[in-house]
């Protein structure tokens, strides 16, 4: 299945695998582990000003959620593109709502500063109750003007290096 571009965002597939696979090893909840995710894109996008691994985040009842992970996961379950279960079932089990990792993460396809970001976000979603969890993925990002899917703008509207990331933004597009 490779990479898609998705609003100037290279999605980079794979590296969402390994990604999840971490996670997966820290908690089971299919809720939890798209939560760790967004979270960790916004603690990494304010500290480095690039997201982990490209994803596209949608606004769905349950908060926002990263739309290319989720899509993954879907069709590994069975409820969503059949492909992806053909090219990751052997590495990801989907029950219900229930992961389960068939493999290790492959680390090397993570920086120190994703391992820090996912590490600091599965601490934040790990603990929290799905109600708590929906709570908090229910923020400015999620209020933003954003339709469906969600712009940078509008991701990074409640960021405290807001400013930084437009700056460096500018200087990588302009």
């Amino acid at each position: 299945m490779k990479q898609q571009v998705n609003n100037r965002l290279e999605f980079d597939e794979e590296k969402a695998i390994e990604a999840i696979l971490y996670i997966a090893q820290q908690t089971s909840d299919l809720y939890k582990i798209l939560k760790a995710i967004y979270w960790a894109d916004k603690f990494h996008i304010d500290e480095y000003q690039r997201f982990i691994f490209g994803e596209r985040y949608a606004r769905l009842p349950h908060g926002v959620t990263p739309s290319d992970s989720y899509d993954i996961l879907k069709g590994i379950r069975g409820d969503g593109n059949p492909e992806y279960d053909e090219y990751y079932g052997n590495d990801i089990e989907i029950k219900d709502k229930i992961v389960t990792a068939k493999r290790n993460p492959e680390v090397n396809y993570l920086s120190k500063s994703d391992i820090e970001c996912l590490d600091k976000a599965i601490d934040k979603v790990l603990s929290k109750s799905f109600s708590e969890n929906k709570k908090n993925a229910h923020d400015k990002t999620y209020d933003a003007d954003s339709e469906h899917f969600i712009s940078l703008m509008d991701f990074i509207v409640d960021l405290p290096q807001k400013d930084k990331i437009l700056r460096r933004l500018q200087d990588t597009f302009v």
